[in-house]
């Protein structure tokens, strides 16, 4: 999976081998596919996120995480077109991730962990948001955490 990463001038700490880490785990979850995958990543603050978040969802309001998928998708089965590859990189552009860094740092003081674990499952949570799944049920939400502590288990960030 190729990565594009961007960070806001205030986010002094480098993430990049966390997201490297997490990106290599995240492949799982696109094993069956052939064609390599696009995601963006992009970390910002609170007042970014929360513009976001009144803009496209209409919700004025912080937020962790912000997923926007690109392609038809349920619980891991992509739907895409051949007009959605990019036949010079065989790459398919699944979505943007948006992040809050100051959500980072309180929910990793409010759950007693680091800012890397933190980082680590806002990243796959976005991620399994990309590829159609979704915690509206209860049912949904426990597949959701099942898979997010599967993967962050397999990529060392467990609680």
């Amino acid at each position: 999976m190729k990565l594009s990463i961007e960070f806001i001038e205030k986010v002094k700490k480098p993430y990049n081998k966390l997201i490297k880490d997490i990106a290599n785990v995240l492949n799982l979850c696109v094993v069956n596919y052939k064609e390599n995958f696009l995601i963006t990543i992009t970390i910002v603050d609170n007042k970014v996120i929360q513009d976001i978040n009144l803009q496209f969802r209409e919700i004025d309001e912080e937020t962790d995480v912000l997923s926007f998928p690109m392609l038809e998708n349920k619980k891991g089965n992509l739907v895409y077109k051949p007009y959605d590859i990019d036949y010079e990189t065989n790459t398919i552009f699944l979505g943007d991730i948006i992040i809050s860094y100051e959500k980072i740092i309180t929910q990793a003081k409010d759950y007693g962990h680091s800012l890397e674990r933190e980082t680590a499952f806002l990243l796959v949570h976005g991620m399994l948001h990309l590829l159609g799944y979704d915690h509206m049920t209860n049912e949904d939400d426990q597949i959701m955490r099942n898979m997010q502590n599967e993967i962050l288990d397999k990529a060392g960030y467990s609680r």
